[in-house]
């Protein structure tokens, strides 16, 4: 009979992701763990491969990243370290165990952070000239400059009306795993009455507006103290959608899945970047 990675391998990716997922908590036990790590890790070494081709392929085009989220200047991805490790560990030991997709992406691949400026792909606002930043203070608009802002570029105005200028791409963001991006929830009494539960879940991403630097709502984030396969995740854009599947849906609109909603999306541009990318 063959294993459940020997099936992802031969075309079964959905399905054994589906049927590991269906098995919960009882994944953490072996002879099953062995089976589950070596899909996930068969899963974020492809996830991995696609980051860096879709970093590779943004830095050839021009794109402008602007999150400074992963280092001193714009970094869009940082490789799994002992110290990002470490820290993933403590968390898990005092928050509870990460679902097993979510806990391998930082084992294997680290952090992702897309968010930038390029025509018809993605915006950013909040700039008004090369190098400056306009922002408000004490109620008045003042202008300042920066040698690499945070704030960066939006493409200029299309001459004729854009139905998808309202689009937010959504690229894909995966911040570390760090307790600054721990959120505390205030939970209701369970049936036994003991009183008042607290659920602590890693907000890993903004939300789509905030990507663009537009104010947005709740931001994705996966809940501590899942030891399964995969989780749903939480928040305004992906609320439900399991964890592996978000990615899947972000590398098929090469790394900004917000694209699936528009009406005439750039094709020509999604087709470069998604050229070669492994199927999860």
């Amino acid at each position: 009979m063959p294993t459940y990675l020997e099936r992802y391998l031969a075309g079964e990716r959905e399905q054994v992701w589906a049927e590991l997922s269906a098995r919960g908590p009882a994944i953490r036990a072996e002879p099953l763990f062995a089976e589950a790590q070596a899909v996930a890790r068969e899963t974020m070494t492809r996830a991995r491969a696609n980051v860096a081709l879709l970093v590779q392929r943004l830095t050839s085009l021009g794109y402008r990243f602007v999150s400074d989220a992963l280092g001193p200047r714009p970094t869009p991805y940082a490789l799994p370290s002992g110290e990002s490790l470490a820290a993933l560990r403590e968390l898990e030991h005092q928050y509870g165990p990460l679902p097993l997709s979510i806990e391998t992406w930082y084992e294997v691949v680290g952090a992702v952070d897309l968010m930038g400026v390029y025509p018809r792909l993605s915006t950013f606002e909040g700039m008004g000239a090369e190098g400056y930043v306009d922002m408000l203070m004490g109620g008045e608009r003042i202008r300042i400059r920066s040698d690499f802002p945070f704030y960066a570029f939006s493409p200029a105005p299309a001459p004729h009306p854009d139905p998808d200028a309202g689009i937010a791409a959504d690229p894909l963001v995966m911040w570390p795993c760090i307790d600054a991006l721990v959120d505390e929830l205030e939970l209701p009494p369970d049936q036994a009455g003991s009183g008042p539960r607290v659920q602590y879940s890693l907000g890993f991403a903004p939300d789509a507006l905030h990507k663009a630097n537009v104010s947005g709502g709740d931001g994705p984030h996966i809940a501590f103290g899942d030891a399964s396969m995969d989780a749903p995740l939480q928040g305004d854009d992906w609320e439900g959608v399991p964890f592996v599947s978000y990615l899947r849906t972000a590398f098929t609109w090469g790394g900004f899945p917000g694209l699936r909603e528009a009406v005439d999306p750039p094709r020509d541009l999604l087709a470069t970047l998604c050229e070669g990318l492994q199927p999860l």
